[in-house]
């Protein structure tokens, strides 16, 4: 059905490894994307907070604060940026 949108090179390794093997990377890789996405959504959905925040910047368990470190800078710079133009 999605044959034509499939790529040629795809389809080799499909045929040479398997449709698990030959897809591994992509497959862990939504994996983790759907855990992050369940870790944020578990405190407003289930009032299990285990992440706070955002992508950018955010807390686990109240305890371990994670940030972005560009965001950050970029974060820095703006509000000193802002402050020199006053």
């Amino acid at each position: 059905m999605l044959g034509w949108w499939i790529s040629d090179s795809r389809k080799l390794g499909v045929a040479a490894h398997g449709v698990l093997r030959a897809h591994k990377w992509w497959f862990l890789r939504r994996m983790t994307q759907i855990l992050a996405l369940a870790i944020f959504m578990a405190g407003p959905v289930f009032g299990y907070w285990i992440a706070r925040g955002n992508l950018a910047s955010s807390d686990i368990f109240g305890a371990v604060r994670l940030t972005d470190p560009y965001i950050f800078v970029q974060s820095l710079a703006g509000a000193g940026g802002r402050r020199c133009l006053r």
